[in-house]
Formats: structure tokens, sequence, C-alpha cells
């Protein structure tokens, strides 16, 4: 199997659980920068729920695994290998 590279353009998540919050006045620090990020990889599987690609691979083993939900996915750009 031939593994496409893709750039994945997605939309992270953030979590705060170092802090307590009073429900009242809760205000988030990160409201206005959620990041978007890019990511390349060798594509291993597309689902219909969501994208896996790993960083690297060999002939007989994949590495460093990266599941993407396609909810978050902004785009994908195949790129030639």
């Amino acid at each position: 199997m031939i593994e496409p590279i893709a750039e994945i353009e997605w939309i992270d998540s953030l979590s705060d659980d170092v802090y307590w919050h009073d429900k009242d006045i809760f205000v988030s620090p990160y409201e206005e920068r959620i990041p978007t990020i890019k990511t390349i990889g060798f594509i291993v599987r597309e689902e219909k729920d969501y994208l896996i690609i790993a960083q690297s691979i060999s002939e007989k083993q994949y590495g460093g695994f990266l599941m993407i939900p396609r909810g978050a996915i902004v785009r994908i750009k195949k790129r030639k290998r």
C-alpha cells in the first residue's frame, strides 16, 4: 500500500484542567484563541467520522499516530510522494 502524504488543517481543542472557575463569572481566556493547526503526515486510514495519519512509516510498521475527528478538519491537501 502506498500511503498518500497530506497536509491536514484542523481546529484544535483546548482544556484548562488546572483551575476551578465560578460558574457565574466564568470567562475563558481561550474563547478568542482556538488554534487552527496544520499537520503533515501519511494517511493510513480514512473513515466517515475520522482520519488517521502517521508521522513515520516503514515497510511493515507505522509510528506516531494522530486521529483527527472529521468535524475538526477544515481542509485536506494531498501531496505527491
